[in-house]
């Protein structure tokens, strides 16, 4: 059974473990750490084991970004990334934020193929803003450009 909950300590290695088969970017130990102090982690999970996770936090603007959201590859298209937005969209009105923002690596927009998360966004409401961060994501030493997609949260 799917269920979703605030992560906790124990959730750790669970969410280390979506990371590093979700992403080729992986976030490092240190990153995990200064996260953890700072933002929010919502899990899904199957069985009570964490299978997804959306990881966010509130900005100096009072926005609140999300820094993370995957589900594990064996349990997508099952609308378990939806619920995780969701569940953002519930912690912005608690916080009263006004809109959700998603910083993209522009290398992950890719129109027109599966898996396109410019699409996924769109299909939620989020737009797409301009002009694009230049040279915001460091990977592997390389710079990327970033793309910032919003949502605006109407407030219940």
């Amino acid at each position: 059974m799917i269920g979703f909950r605030a992560s906790s300590d124990r959730d750790a290695h669970y969410l280390i473990d979506i990371d590093l088969k979700c992403f080729d970017y992986a976030w490092l130990p240190e990153t995990w750490r200064a996260v953890s102090k700072t933002c929010v982690a919502c899990v899904a999970t199957w069985n009570d084991t964490p299978i997804g996770m959306a990881i966010f936090g509130k900005t100096p603007d009072g926005d609140i970004e999300i820094l993370k959201i995957a589900v594990k590859p064996a349990y997508r298209n099952m609308g378990i990334a939806r619920h995780l937005i969701y569940n953002c969209i519930l912690y912005a009105r608690e916080v009263h934020a006004f809109r959700l923002v998603m910083l993209v690596p522009e290398g992950q927009l890719r129109p027109g193929e599966t898996g396109d998360i410019s699409h996924w966004l769109c299909s939620l409401g989020f737009r797409a803003q301009t002009p694009l961060l230049q040279g915001y994501f460091i990977f592997y030493g390389q710079a990327e450009d970033g793309v910032i997609f919003t949502l605006p949260i109407p407030q219940a």
